[in-house]
């Protein structure tokens, strides 16, 4: 489903923005958001059941101790906006706690069990809801490459003392994985046009495996080429090429040796 949501800022001088809302359901989501507030109820009705039984004791033995007990359940057990309770007093004057949950409210939170929006500015003629999902749903592909800058990229934490060096240090941040994905890709490409569909080659790993090259393996691999350059002398710098693996590489990325 589709419609359009405004947006408002926090100051009254902010012009409002209206975006488009994609309305999606999700029946995984349903069923996992309906356990989950099942569990909740079941132990706050514990909770409440307990309370009920202890008030007037001396555990809790005026409407204060009871009231405070009671905030502490509905906030720990996420029901504040479900629970209705009325607190009396008892024919020896000891507070006497009774409880219920909503269920207009209940039936009102499972209506909307498993819908979700997602909002954007995209033009309708060029990204229709479809597309718009179908970009949602592929993000976690372009977030799981910023795992590449803890892990093969390990970038050291630095401090900076102004924006602009922080700007500029964000710049290159991006640049790393995007250059080292590209790299990835372009192998996997020319793996397909030589006729390797699933991207698998060999000679990757000792075992001499078919597998999918990865930007890591490859930097690995290429790492341990050596120039070699004699000092003074006319004889053209010499790429030393010790495994055959580095080579197919090398003709994979459409690298020019000379």
């Amino acid at each position: 489903m589709e419609d359009t949501h405004t947006l408002t800022g926090k100051r009254k001088s902010d012009p409002p923005i209206t975006v488009r809302r994609i309305l999606v359901y999700s029946a995984g989501n349903a069923l996992a958001q309906a356990k989950a507030r099942d569990k909740r109820l079941s132990k706050a009705r514990d909770d409440l059941d307990k309370l009920a039984r202890l008030a007037g004791s001396r555990y809790y033995p005026t409407r204060d101790k009871v009231c405070a007990k009671i905030g502490v359940i509905t906030a720990k057990r996420r029901v504040t906006d479900c629970l209705r309770t009325h607190i009396n007093d008892g024919p020896d004057g000891k507070p006497a706690l009774t409880w219920n949950f909503a269920p207009d409210v209940l039936d009102t939170q499972a209506n909307a069990d498993g819908w979700y929006a997602l909002i954007t500015n995209q033009d309708p003629a060029k990204a229709d809801a479809a597309a718009v999902f179908r970009a949602y749903k592929g993000q976690p592909q372009v977030e799981r490459r910023y795992s590449e800058l803890k892990g093969p990229l390990t970038v050291t934490p630095v401090f900076l003392h102004g924006n602009k060096r922080i700007a500029a240090l964000l710049h290159v941040l991006v640049l790393a994985p995007l250059i080292y994905s590209l790299i990835e890709r372009q192998v996997r490409r020319a793996l397909g046009r030589e006729g390797s569909p699933d991207g698998r080659m060999t000679g990757l790993y000792p075992d001499n495996r078919r597998e999918r090259p990865t930007a890591r393996m490859i930097f690995y691999h290429l790492g341990e080429l050596n120039l070699a350059i004699t000092p003074g002398s006319c004889t053209p710098q010499i790429l030393h090429i010790t495994r055959g693996v580095q080579l197919r590489l090398l003709n994979l990325l459409g690298i020019n040796l000379t």
